[in-house]
């Protein structure tokens, strides 16, 4: 199960006639793309590079958000693959809290307060997923 991320530029144009890039997100051979809200016209875009041409204005700005959310997603996708293969949700819970803990502030505490009315309800910390 790989998972790839690659930045494309769309086949349609937007209503100022320039084309969106977006982030191809490839699982189990299915696609969801992420708007990078940034459009280019086509002979600014490198196919085979995958990046935005120097004769762009702001290729250096845009260049940098493509390699900063190809980062972002690949992240996510390697640090999904641990979790997935547990099977205690309460381990589960954790390992988001700290997670969440680096980036947001108040999503670790609405997790924690899941893990103790979850706790309260169940009775102990053994509650597994296919349960």
């Amino acid at each position: 199960e790989t998972t790839t991320v690659t930045p494309v530029i769309t086949s349609r144009k937007d209503k100022n006639g320039l084309y969106p890039i977006k982030v191809r997100v490839t699982q189990n051979r299915k696609s969801k793309y992420f708007p990078l809200k940034v459009s280019v016209k086509k002979s600014d875009w490198s196919p085979s590079k995958r990046r935005v041409k120097t004769t762009h204005p702001d290729h250096t700005q845009i260049n940098n958000l493509i390699t900063v959310k190809l980062s972002d997603f690949e992240n996510l996708t390697q640090s999904d693959s641990p979790i997935v293969s547990q099977t205690n949700v309460f381990d589960f819970i954790d390992t988001i809290i700290e997670r969440k803990g680096r980036t947001k502030f108040h999503t670790p505490k609405r997790y924690q307060t899941l893990c103790n009315h979850l706790h309260d309800f169940h009775g102990n910390r053994n509650l597994n997923f296919h349960d």
